[in-house]
């Protein structure tokens, strides 16, 4: 059996009026990530991509220290550490939806986070048709109301976990995975859906978010969910309070 594996995750809460203001959180970003934020037309996706990458660069220091490096993408877009940090190598994904973000951070394993504010007005079992597995299909329609609502997004967010994770697009078609929610498990079509650790957050009524972990033969994993805060200063700048 592999070592144990320990995932740390940090979420929080963004106002999602106007006036909370991005320009508050400029000062955490790093010239290219404050480059980036402004290239966005409303002010509401500034703001949570910028609460977002404050997030995750307060998560980073408060587990590597003073960290001042900065990030890189690979072949598929997806963003490592520049320089990379440790042995195992730290690895890291991030989420961001209206109302929330999210980091996860893990050492050496493959790990995907998603976010999703739930919505109950859009056409879910139109798209379920059209990104699900056969099976997930059948579990939604048995659900309605707001049961089928939550049931939709807790899919969404663990699929979404497991392609962010592989980090390679949709090597992985979506219909080829599957998962039941009760009691919550996967199956890979043509895969072993041992090698993969998943896991949602239910504390938040408004919103579905999960993980999915990609772990050695055999070894255990824990998670830790933790909440952030955005506080502001006198000088009506924001910065992040971590539940350590």
């Amino acid at each position: 059996m592999g070592g144990a594996v320990d995932a740390l995750v940090y979420y929080a809460r963004v106002p999602s009026d106007a006036a909370a203001g991005s320009a508050a959180f400029q000062h955490l970003l790093d010239e290219d990530e404050r480059r980036r934020s402004k290239r966005f037309h409303f002010e509401r996706d500034r703001l949570i991509f910028s609460a977002a990458h404050a997030l995750l660069r307060a998560a980073l220091v408060a587990r590597l220290g003073d960290w001042q490096g900065g990030f890189r993408v690979d072949d598929f877009s997806k963003p490592e550490l520049e320089p990379p940090v440790g042995m195992p190598v730290l690895r890291f994904n991030l989420t961001h939806t209206r109302g929330l973000v999210g980091c996860a951070l893990v050492d050496g394993c493959d790990i995907g986070i998603d976010a999703e504010q739930m919505d109950a007005s859009r056409p879910l079992l139109e798209l379920a048709e059209h990104y699900f597995a056969e099976a997930e299909i059948t579990q939604l329609r048995a659900a309605d109301g707001a049961s089928r609502a939550i049931s939709f997004y807790r899919f969404w967010t663990l699929k979404e976990a497991i392609i962010k994770a592989i980090g390679e697009g949709l090597s992985l078609p979506l219909k080829r995975f599957a998962f039941t929610l009760e009691p919550l498990s996967l199956t890979i079509e043509g895969g072993d859906a041992r090698e993969w650790h998943v896991e949602e957050c239910r504390a938040l009524p408004e919103h579905a978010m999960a993980i999915a972990l990609r772990r050695p033969p055999g070894a255990p994993v824990g998670v830790s969910w933790r909440e952030a805060r955005f506080v502001r200063d006198a000088a009506d700048r924001v910065r992040v309070a971590l539940d350590r």
